[in-house]
């Protein structure tokens, strides 16, 4: 059997370039990505494979399948026109794996852009079945015609291609847990002008790890990841090294530099990855393939939810969850967390989500290394006491603080940030950058971390001592705040 994988490469030798930017352009921005593909080739049968997202370039007709790894491709903003001439004239049989639609909210159906609906009919006109990740993925799939589905979870969820998977707990609630976090980062100015659950819970997170020392798992930072790689704390005296500093609430830059070199991990080894999480007793997070990666590894794993697609995989798989609405009604201590994870009947449930797994690859004619399922031990009375004890300790959860209002220094910054597309910028003058609103000169002094709302705005010019750095800031600012 000759795969052709239309998705990132998963070689460790590809991410060994120096820029972060292009490590994360392979990986699609998310080292997350390399997990579930990675799994996927574990668990399928072939002679040979090949890794690439252009099609054309390459003979089809020298395949025998085609393997589509998904993630949260169906959502309202990606356009897949590009994929869609990609593959609109091939005609080999496919498999389509681990689809997610993400949302906001899973009350409510996501719009995709047409040529994303085209692109999923034709997959859907050749296979059997589509693997999606949970019931909210196939009920707007068939809300758009899409009815040939089947709820799997996700690859990444069968790492180990057994039937059964054992978690690691500890009876001696006093004994002390070690700890690894991990967040969801893009851009670090959302996190000082953001007040939503999820970005209280990300800000738990943060500052919670470096409190406590626990291990920090970056999947997509790139200020750590560049301290990772070079050594060097440079990056901590830029204004993005501030903010990080605020962000974690780190008393000095050093102190924060030390932090992230002693407990920081970045993995470009999806096996690597699975590995060293076996290391923790406890994980927590808002990283669905950095929970996964600690369950794969049996350690006990609470995953943090905030949309649609984090939520459904997460009550299929029934693996501990909580979402970040809950999470950010109170200061949950981790004893509590550890505790409220053992409710979740993930071991139980997972042998007949391997078998729903199994079948869905065994319908879709594709050679595969799993092994049969096994009768579930199950323990449905022990399950349900589990269930309830769960329901009551999220109803007894007090009612949920309105969000925090914005400091009054940043209402100028959150205003600019709601009309930043009448913003535009000139050239550089000097050592000075003018940015006009409305037709009004307004001089600043770019505070680059990450979106319009965290510049400083002044009256007057501002001179810069170090004109390089004021350079870096105005290309990094250009970037921001062009016209979309």
């Amino acid at each position: 059997m000759r795969l052709f994988f239309f998705s990132i490469s998963t070689d460790p030798q590809d991410y060994s370039i120096p820029r972060f930017e292009e490590r994360m352009a392979r990986c699609v921005n998310n080292t997350g990505n390399l997990l579930y593909t990675t799994a996927l080739m574990r668990q399928l049968r072939y002679d040979s494979i090949f890794q690439s997202y252009h099609v054309k370039e390459n003979d089809p007709t020298a395949y025998d399948f085609m393997v589509f790894p998904m993630s949260n491709h169906l959502n309202s903003g990606w356009k897949l026109r590009r994929w869609v001439e990609e593959i609109k004239d091939i005609q080999l049989p496919v498999l389509v794996v681990g689809l997610g639609a993400q949302n906001d909210t899973p009350q409510t159906i996501v719009h995709p852009k047409s040529s994303t609906l085209r692109f999923f009919k034709i997959l859907a006109g050749r296979t059997r079945t589509i693997g999606v990740r949970g019931l909210y993925t196939q009920r707007v799939l068939a809300h758009y015609g899409i009815h040939n589905t089947r709820v799997i979870g996700c690859p990444s969820a069968f790492w180990h291609c057994e039937p059964q998977i054992k978690l690691r707990w500890k009876d001696d609630a006093g004994e002390k847990l070690r700890l690894a976090f991990n967040g969801t980062r893009y851009e670090l100015g959302q996190f000082f002008s953001r007040y939503s659950p999820r970005h209280q819970a990300e800000r738990w997170l943060y500052q919670n790890a470096y409190a406590l020392g626990a291990d920090y798992i970056y999947q997509s930072e790139k200020q750590e990841a560049e301290i990772l790689r070079t050594g060097s704390m440079k990056i901590l005296s830029e204004p993005a090294g501030i903010a990080l500093q605020k962000l974690y609430q780190a008393p000095t830059a050093e102190a924060l530099g030390q932090y992230v070199l002693e407990h920081g991990h970045i993995f470009y080894d999806a096996s690597q990855w699975v590995q060293h999480m076996g290391r923790y007793d406890f994980v927590i997070g808002t990283r669905l393939h950095g929970c996964m990666a600690a369950l794969q590894a049996g350690t006990p794993a609470l995953l943090i939810t905030h949309d649609s697609r984090t939520q459904e995989m997460a009550e299929f798989l029934q693996m501990p969850h909580l979402s970040a609405a809950a999470f950010a009604q109170r200061n949950f201590s981790i004893e509590t967390l550890y505790q409220f994870s053992r409710s979740f009947p993930f071991e139980s449930v997972y042998p007949e989500k391997y078998r729903n797994y199994r079948q869905f690859l065994d319908e879709n004619a594709v050679p595969h290394r799993l092994p049969p399922p096994v009768h579930a031990d199950t323990s449905p009375s022990r399950d349900i006491e589990l269930s309830l004890w769960r329901e009551a300790f999220l109803k007894n959860l007090p009612k949920e603080a309105p969000a925090p209002k914005p400091p009054q220094k940043r209402l100028l910054e959150t205003f600019l940030k709601k009309i930043r597309y009448f913003f535009w910028h000139s050239r550089m003058r000097g050592e000075q950058t003018r940015y006009y609103l409305f037709g009004i000169p307004i001089h600043t002094r770019m505070m680059r971390v990450g979106d319009i709302e965290c510049y400083n705005f002044w009256r007057k010019p501002v001179k810069a001592t170090n004109s390089n750095l004021l350079s870096n800031w105005h290309a990094e600012a250009s970037q921001a705040t062009s016209l979309r």
